[in-house]
C-alpha cells in the first residue's frame, strides 16, 4: 500500500494540494502511477493550476473510483511560509511537488536543506528528496537503435490500431510471443461484444474485429491519429537509411499526417553496421510514446483488463475482458515469456523518462 499526494506550487507561490492517494503511488515501475505523473508534468509544455485539477480528476476517476470521496473534496491551498516545505514529519510514501512559482523552493529535510529549482517537479520520499526532474518545454532527442526502434513501432501501431477498434491485432500480437490458438473463437467473441459497447452508433458496432473506423475519420481519436503519424515519421526515416535504393513496403512512402501536432523531424544514420534513429520530440509526442509504451507492456504481460482500462471506464466492458484474459494458457505464458524483450522494453521507458531528470 503505497500512499502518495501530489502539490502543485502556482507562480503566486500558492500550494495546492491533493489528499493521500492509498496505494500504487510509486515511481519507477509501469505499474504504479508516479510514472505517469512524472512524464505528465515533465512533458507538458505549459504547467497551470486547470491543467493540475484536470491531471488531478482523471487520476482519481480512472484509478481511484473504489474510494469513498471525490478528489474534489481532499483538495486544499494555502501559502508557504517563507518559501520553505519542511518534510522532516512527512511520513507519506511519496509526494510529486510541481515548482511553477518561478523561484527555488527551500526543502527543509531530515539530512538539511534541499533547493527544489524552479521549473522542476521533485519527487519526495519521507523525509528526503528522491528526485528532480527538469520541466521540458522544447522539443529533445532521443535515439533509437534498431531493436528499441523496433519495439516504439510496434507499440505505436498497437496503440493505434486499439483506438481504431481493431481488437484483432490483441491476439495477433500475443501470438507473436505466445504462440497459443486455444479459444481463438471464444475470445474474439468476447472481444466483438466489448467493441460493440465501445463503439456504439459508429460503422463498426457489428463489423469482424478486423473492421476499422479509419485513420482518417472525424471520429478517430486524435491520440490515435497521432501515434500513427510519430510511427509513420520514424519508420520512414529507418527505412531509407536502411536501404537507400528504397522499396515497395509502405515505410518508404511519405508520412500523410492525420493528427494535430505535425511531424517528428528524425535523422537516420548508419552507425557500426547498425542504423541509429535520432527523433525529436514534443511533449506531447512523448506522452503518446510513454503512454503506448505502458499499454504495450500491459499487453505482453496478459494483462487485457489494464490495457483496456487505459481506453474506457465502462465496468461492463471491464468484465467481459475479464472473461477473456481467463482464456490464455498461463501454463503457455510462463513457458515462452519473452524475458529479455521485457528487458528491453523496460530500459527504453527509463531511459526516456531519464532524459529530463536533474540528479
Amino acid at each position: 500500500m503505497t500512499q502518495g499526494k501530489l502539490i502543485y506550487v502556482d507562480k503566486n507561490k500558492v500550494f495546492h494540494g491533493t489528499g493521500i492517494f492509498g496505494y500504487d503511488m510509486y515511481p519507477n515501475d509501469y505499474k504504479g502511477y508516479g510514472d505517469d505523473i512524472i512524464t505528465c508534468f515533465t512533458y507538458t509544455a505549459d504547467w497551470n493550476e486547470d491543467m493540475f485539477y484536470e491531471f488531478v480528476k482523471t487520476l482519481h476517476k480512472k484509478n481511484f473510483k473504489d474510494m469513498d470521496y471525490d478528489y474534489e473534496d481532499s483538495m486544499y491551498f494555502g501559502y508557504s511560509i517563507n518559501g520553505c516545505y519542511d518534510i522532516r514529519n512527512n511520513w507519506i510514501d511519496y509526494i510529486y511537488l510541481i515548482n511553477d512559482s518561478g523561484d527555488s523552493i527551500k526543502c527543509i529535510t531530515e539530512n538539511g536543506e534541499k533547493s527544489i529549482p524552479k521549473d522542476s517537479l521533485c519527487v519526495i520520499s519521507f523525509q528526503n528528496v528522491k528526485e528532480i526532474y527538469n520541466h521540458v518545454k522544447e522539443p529533445f532527442k532521443i535515439e533509437f537503435n534498431e531493436r528499441s526502434l523496433n519495439i516504439i513501432i510496434d507499440a505505436l501501431d498497437f496503440y493505434t490500431r486499439m483506438y481504431l477498434g481493431q481488437y484483432d491485432s490483441i491476439d495477433r500480437m500475443l501470438k507473436m510471443y505466445y504462440f497459443d490458438s486455444e479459444y481463438d473463437f471464444t475470445r474474439r467473441e468476447l472481444y466483438t461484444a466489448a467493441r460493440s459497447i465501445m463503439f456504439k452508433n459508429t460503422d463498426i458496432e457489428y463489423w469482424g474485429l478486423d473492421g476499422s473506423l479509419g485513420i482518417y475519420t472525424d471520429i478517430t481519436d486524435m491520440r490515435g491519429k497521432n501515434a500513427y503519424d510519430i510511427k509513420q515519421c520514424i519508420r520512414h526515416s529507418f527505412a531509407w537509411c536502411k536501404r537507400p535504393e528504397g522499396g515497395h513496403a509502405v515505410d518508404f512512402d511519405p508520412p500523410l499526417i492525420s493528427g494535430n501536432i505535425g511531424e517528428v523531424k528524425c535523422e537516420s544514420a548508419e552507425t557500426k553496421g547498425e542504423v541509429i534513429t535520432t527523433a525529436y520530440l514534443a511533449g506531447e509526442q512523448v506522452l503518446i510514446i510513454m503512454h503506448a509504451i505502458k499499454i504495450f507492456i500491459l499487453l505482453l504481460n496478459i494483462d487485457i483488463a489494464g490495457v483496456f482500462r487505459e481506453y474506457t471506464d465502462s465496468e461492463v466492458v471491464e468484465e467481459i475482458i475479464k472473461v477473456a484474459e481467463k482464456l490464455y494458457d498461463r501454463r503457455k505464458i510462463k513457458e515462452n515469456y519473452p524475458k529479455d524483450f521485457m528487458l528491453d522494453i523496460e530500459e527504453l521507458r527509463i531511459y526516456i523518462i531519464g532524459n529530463s531528470k536533474k540528479e
